[in-house]
């Protein structure tokens, strides 16, 4: 297995705790974009959308999610 995508995701979730949003957004589609199939980046994916208010976003990828 590639340890890329989890790397790509433990920063992503680093930029979210110190309150930068858009680069940890951007770890976690970058993550996705290695790894299709990594599950975690998802979850906060779906998460982080919820919390900026983007329900349609977070439904989006709660529904790639479920096409796993």
């Amino acid at each position: 297995a590639n340890p890329y995508p989890q790397t790509l995701h433990n920063l992503g979730l680093i930029y979210l705790q110190k309150k930068q949003i858009d680069e940890g957004e951007k770890m976690l589609l970058k993550a996705i974009e290695i790894s299709p199939k990594f599950h975690p980046s998802y979850d906060y994916l779906i998460q982080l959308y919820k919390f900026k208010g983007d329900l349609p976003k977070a439904q989006q990828w709660e529904l790639k999610k479920s096409q796993l």
